[in-house]
């Protein structure tokens, strides 16, 4: 990720812990997302769900950094994490369309978020403001030219 990026996962099971979601929804400022819904806001700020029990939460050092701060305080003891992972991925920003149509054979639409495989390696890719960015695991050792 850029210099001013962070990423957060957000593992709950909001299923059996609804008093968790609501105390969570209230620190972030906004509902966590449906399966492969984002959440946005001018700031720059992004919720991705990526799965049944786990969020990304992505945006500037600085606004994440709080939430992230926040979320340990009420996640201590609780059947749930917050974990930094911004040293997991390298993002792909920017990423021209038909590039991504050709690694992945998915357009994204404005405001899409999904989570795509790239020669057997699970990634997300969301589009904001009709650009699109996909976070890639650094794990991943192949260089992909987008």
């Amino acid at each position: 990720m850029t210099s001013d990026r962070r990423i957060i996962q957000l593992t709950v099971d909001t299923d059996r812990h609804a008093d968790l979601k609501q105390a969570i929804e209230a620190i972030l400022d906004h509902p966590l997302p449906e399966f492969m819904q984002l959440y946005s806001n001018d700031n720059g700020y992004l919720a991705i769900r990526k799965s049944l029990c786990d969020w990304l939460l992505i945006g500037s050092t600085a606004d994440v950094s709080a939430r992230y701060e926040a979320l340990n305080k009420l996640l201590f003891g609780a059947a749930a994490i917050a974990s930094d992972v911004s040293d997991s991925f390298e993002a792909f920003e920017n990423v021209d369309p038909d590039s991504l149509v050709s690694w992945t054979g998915v357009e994204l639409q404005n405001g899409q978020a999904k989570l795509l495989m790239i020669r057997q390696t699970s990634v997300v890719a969301f589009c904001i403001g009709g650009r699109s960015t996909v976070l890639v695991p650094r794990s991943y050792q192949t260089i992909l030219e987008f």
